[in-house]
């Protein structure tokens, strides 16, 4: 099975360190998506928002239907990057 390359850095989105965002989680997710394109899997990535305290900004979180980091079994294998990603 192909796999994306793992890369243990800090996320850096914008030159900030904060995927939290809704405009960085939808980095984020975008950039999960199109790296599993890449070694030929179709993977559906969401954000939502996660419960915290009440009068604090808003924290948005990345989710997927990956299981254990892995694509599910009898997900959707492509042969084309489409050219939006």
């Amino acid at each position: 099975m192909n796999y994306p390359e793992w890369n243990p850095e800090p996320r850096r989105i914008n030159g900030l360190g904060d995927g939290l965002t809704r405009s960085g989680a939808e980095i984020l997710a975008k950039e999960v998506r199109v790296a599993w394109l890449n070694v030929g899997y179709d993977i559906q990535t969401w954000i939502e928002v996660i419960p915290g305290k009440s009068g604090v900004d808003k924290t948005y979180g990345v989710r997927s239907e990956l299981f254990n980091g892995m694509p599910p079994k009898g997900a959707k294998m492509v042969g084309v990057v489409p050219s939006w990603a």
